[in-house]
Order: C-alpha cells, then structure tokens, then sequence
C-alpha cells in the first residue's frame, strides 16, 4: 500500500538558517512560528520556506483565554477575532490551523532524566498539587463540552466556507479531574469521540498527539492503535504528534519514540492503513480575475465566463483538468474542487443560475467527483 505521509515540524520560523537545517534532514513539511496572524505575515513565511522547497501548511493558534472561561461578552469579541484568523488563513493558503481547548493548561511535575542524559517531561500524581484550584474553579465535564460547542459553532461555518481545517489538540494530560476541572478527552476514547461530534464538518477534527492519547490510557500498548484506527477512517486527523510514552494514566514520562510502550511503527502502519483518500483543489487552480468587476481583491476576482458560466482554470498550472483527473484516479485518489474560495471567490457572477450550470457541466466533463455544492450558496446570496 503507497504511503502518503510526510515527516514535519513546528514551532521553527522560515530564516534561511532554519530552512537549510530542515533541509539537510529530509523535512519538507512544517506549522511555522509567526508573531502574529495577519495575511501578509501567512504568506510571507509561507514564501520564505517554499524557496527552500518546504511546505508551511498549518499554523499554530492561541485561543484567548475569555473562550475557554466563557467569560462574557469578551468571549464574542474573541470568537470573531478567531474567525478573522480563519479567513487570514484561507486567504494566505493554509490547509489548517492547531489550537488547544484547554480550561487548565498542560500539566507537569519535575522532569526526570533519561537516555544520554536529557530531561523527560514528567507527569506523576503522587507529587502533583491536585488540591489548590486553578483559576477556572471548579468545571464540570458537561461544563467543558457546552463552551466547546459554543466555540465550534461560530467558528466551524467560517472554517468551512475558507477551507481551514480546525485541528484541536488533545488537553495534556488526560485525567478524571485536575485543580478542579474535568477534563474533556477522560476516558479517552469516549471524550474524543463526543468532542468530534459536538459539530458534524470535515473541516472539525484533532491535531492528534500520539503521547497525549496514551498518557490517558491504562494500557497504551494495547489500545492506542484501535483509537487511531476509529479516528483515522472517520478522517478526523489533520495532523499527528508522533509522541511515545513510558507509563500511562497518573504516571508517564515522554520518552524517545524507539523506548516507550507503544510500538510506533504499529502505529505508522495504523496511520498509512487509514491514509487520505481525497485531493481536493483549493485556490490556485482557478484563472482569478478572469472576470473583474473593479473591487479590490478579494471582492474583485471572478473565475466564471460570464456568457457560458464554465469556471476557467489557470491553465499554466492545469493545462488539462481531465488528464489530471485521470492521473488521480489511477493512483486511487477522488479528485474534486471547491466553486468558491477565500481568496480566488466569485461574487460577481453574472447570472448565477448560469455559474452553478457552468460548475456542474465542468465537474462531469473533467471525470471529478460530483463534490457538494454547499460552497457555491454564498455566490447566491451574494449577487
């Protein structure tokens, strides 16, 4: 079976220095440090690595601190900040953005040594201070599943119509109840199944941290692969932490991935079993601007022929949509595309009936899968 994963990195910035180091090891892939989340700032790193051939896909977000407390009415403020990072994104090009869900923030005791004498992030219950309460009081699970659903249905829309994956980072460690809070991937598998479907979208899923998963578990070596496999074939993981552990529930240290207990080529296997299967064509494959209406961008791009309604392709880089989708379907993938983008969107089309014709009549004549049109609506509320 092909394998279609590739090692990457995060937390690095695009300097000429960082990018020949990741070069020299093989990395092509990374979620980029960045001060701050405004469009230019995306594509500038995104433009800074692609020079060095390396891919800055994704970018790490913190969520104001007003969400998870749901402290009112800052909350609303931050929520739409959040959504304007959304957007930002899917203008810049970013497949997804990583944010944690976090009431209490990651938790530790001291490190302790480990192979040649590197510090191990530690966890032990027996030296933790699981009496003063944090500053969120006392929160209950349910408590924790209604602010995350409050979140994800204001963000989740906008996720979806700027094709931004949203991928929350399991709360480290998981535990029954630490400072007073419950927290919500307890028991594991339970907690991260109802935390995936507290909104039904493919762009709602996990940065999923191998560690993390099994720190909550009584035996890892047994049942974290059986969790990889639920999530992967529901196709719910956007990104992987390739943590091991030794230990597990109230007791573990993060180790190298060759000494933990979980076998981690088990778990590469598990991953390349559930492998993608869709590849879809996001901005950059349509001719923008072919129609212009003298908006500034992005409210001036079209892609339409305005008197056929057929969407025109960049053909410098898909000189044949048709031969492309052959070539995807001979490699077993389901090639698609979205009608309307954050960047390259139409919402000028002449004659909309005549767009969503034109869309459907390209869809079947490149052989594509018939995709739904759920991202065309906003061109008819629109015009």
């Amino acid at each position: 079976m092909e394998c279609k994963m590739h090692v990457g990195v995060q937390g690095m910035g695009t300097s000429k220095i960082e990018m020949e180091f990741l070069r020299r090891h093989g990395v092509t892939h990374m979620n980029a440090g960045m001060a701050d989340h405004e469009v230019e700032t995306l594509v500038r790193h995104k433009e800074e690595a692609a020079a060095f051939g390396v891919s800055v896909e994704a970018k790490h977000i913190s969520l104001p601190r007003s969400i998870t407390l749901a402290q009112d009415p800052q909350r609303d403020e931050d929520i739409e900040r959040v959504c304007r990072w959304i957007d930002n994104a899917g203008q810049a090009g970013y497949r997804a953005l990583f944010y944690n869900f976090c009431i209490l923030d990651h938790q530790r005791t001291a490190a302790t040594l480990g192979r040649g004498g590197v510090s191990y992030s530690t966890f032990d219950m027996s030296q933790y201070d699981n009496e003063t309460l944090s500053e969120a009081g006392v929160v209950s699970r349910e408590e924790a599943f209604t602010r995350a659903t409050y979140f994800l249905e204001r963000v989740i829309p906008v996720a979806e119509e700027c094709k931004v994956q949203m991928a929350c980072h399991l709360n480290d460690p998981p535990a029954p109840v630490l400072r007073g809070v419950e927290r919500w991937n307890w028991p594991v598998m339970e907690g991260l199944k109802r935390f995936s479907e507290l909104v039904d979208s493919p762009y709602h899923g996990f940065n999923f941290c191998c560690g993390v998963a099994a720190e909550g578990l009584e035996n890892p070596a047994e049942e974290l692969c059986d969790i990889v496999r639920y999530f992967g074939e529901r196709k719910k993981l956007f990104n992987i932490h390739y943590r091991n552990i030794r230990g597990g529930l109230y007791r573990f240290q993060e180790v190298w991935p060759d000494e933990g207990d979980v076998d981690m080529h088990e778990v590469a296997r598990t991953l390349r079993d559930v492998g993608y299967e869709w590849v879809g064509q996001d901005d950059g494959w349509q001719q923008c601007a072919s129609n212009s209406h003298g908006f500034a961008p992005p409210y001036g791009y079209g892609y339409h022929d305005n008197t056929s309604g057929l969407p025109l392709p960049n053909t410098a880089k898909f000189p044949n949509m048709s031969v492309m989708t052959a070539r995807a379907k001979a490699l077993g993938l389901s090639p698609g595309w979205y009608g309307n983008n954050c960047y390259c969107r139409d919402m000028y089309c002449q004659g909309a009936e005549r767009c969503f014709e034109g869309d459907v009549k390209a869809t079947l004549e490149w052989g594509q899968r018939p995709t739904p049109l759920l991202s065309a609506i906003p061109l008819l509320l629109r015009v």
